[in-house]
């Protein structure tokens, strides 16, 4: 796994490889996968595809990630994309939200990552926005229908708007 984490492009920043053995999208992966290597391997693959995408978005609509001053990655787990993401944006700049305090402590461990516990109900986010960027994978489509339009809300709220 180490010589396939090497091996992704990115910036000349260390990427942090830790994993949490709580982290849920990790534990998927070594269900599926043929043993811990391929888990691995497919865990930080998927992670690095997210940042690819993002970087592309980013690129597109901020001229890249120097121009963001402040970056949500709202439910995001224990980082399988944030930790490619951090190494792209000047220190400070990312802020991770989740709902389960125990990620939120591991990644500031880890990552200096300012971290906010989130909330269950969308009008008690204790949010301090606005972001450029609100990302949020694989949150919209574990939410059931009747909570979708206020998380979207809330979270596209946080976001500024063009010219502020």
């Amino acid at each position: 796994m180490g010589a396939y984490v090497r091996s992704l492009p990115g910036p000349d920043v260390p990427l942090r490889t830790a994993i949490h053995p709580c982290d849920e999208m990790y534990r998927y992966e070594r269900g599926n996968a043929r043993g811990p290597e391929a888990a691995g391997c497919l865990y930080f693959h998927i992670g690095h595809s997210t940042f690819q995408t993002v970087e592309r978005i980013v690129r597109w609509r901020f001229g890249g990630f120097g121009a963001i001053r402040r970056f949500l990655d709202f439910a995001s787990g224990y980082g399988r994309g944030s930790r490619f993401l951090v190494r792209a944006m000047p220190p400070g700049r990312m802020e991770i939200a989740k709902i389960d305090p125990g990620p939120c402590a591991f990644r500031r461990r880890r990552s200096a990552f300012a971290g906010t516990v989130s909330a269950a109900n969308p009008a008690a986010l204790p949010l301090d926005g606005p972001y450029d960027v609100v990302l949020a994978c694989s949150f919209f489509s574990h939410l059931p229908a009747a909570r979708f339009e206020a998380w979207l809300a809330v979270c596209g709220g946080c976001c500024r708007r063009a010219g502020s």
